[in-house]
């Protein structure tokens, strides 16, 4: 069985697809506009992770198509992304223009990721974002019940949408660090993952 592919939009310097690697998951490509978190990318894993043009996530989302890398709608297995959280962030919220949510034109970039998801069809779909992407009035959940429904009705892509705030400490890492899951899936339920027992959960020491 081949592995499973991963598409990864706003990849940053590859933590969250260095995650998938580990799990098994395959890279069709990498969409990340900054030049050196590119540079990143190609010194640490060169062609496996190709990088992909355009970078900016709004244009590739408005161009790509699956047969450009080598796939048919409904065959990529996931589809990750980690959008710019600052509009969503509690680190701006003493600043009155900052904390904006999808009125901040990085937090309606959910809406590419989304036309990415009607061209792909994808298996499905992981978002990692703060909490402030699903708590408060910034939440982009409403949003996007939304736009799965449209997907619905009009495409028959019928995708089932959970989320979980996890502090990825109680997965192995040493540091506290709340993170907002999302997952779409149009192939199921999806299991998620069994928390480390306190006492086998690293800390900063450990890691040192």
């Amino acid at each position: 069985m081949s592995e499973a592919r991963v598409l990864s939009l706003f990849s940053g310097v590859g933590g969250l697809d260095l995650g998938l690697e580990s799990a098994g998951f395959q890279s069709v490509g990498c969409v990340e506009l900054d030049q050196l978190a590119q540079r990143s990318l190609r010194a640490n894993r060169g062609n496996q992770w190709p990088i992909l043009e355009p970078a900016d996530v709004r244009v590739f989302a408005a161009n790509i198509t699956p047969k450009s890398l080598g796939l048919r709608p409904g065959e990529l297995d996931l589809l990750a992304a980690a959008p710019p959280c600052q509009p969503f962030s509690k680190a701006a919220q003493w600043n009155s223009g900052s904390r904006r949510g999808i009125e901040d034109e990085r937090g309606n970039l959910i809406l590419s990721v989304l036309d990415v998801i009607e061209r792909f069809k994808p298996k499905l779909v992981v978002l990692e974002n703060v909490r402030g992407y699903v708590q408060g009035p910034e939440s982009v959940l409403p949003l996007l019940r939304a736009a799965l429904g449209e997907l619905a009705r009009d495409k028959k892509l019928d995708y089932k949408l959970e989320h979980r705030l996890l502090d990825a400490h109680s997965y192995g890492v040493p540091q506290r660090r709340d993170r907002a899951i999302i997952i779409l899936s149009r192939i199921g339920n999806v299991e998620w993952p069994p928390v480390l027992p306190v006492d086998a959960r690293p800390v900063a020491w450990d890691a040192l």
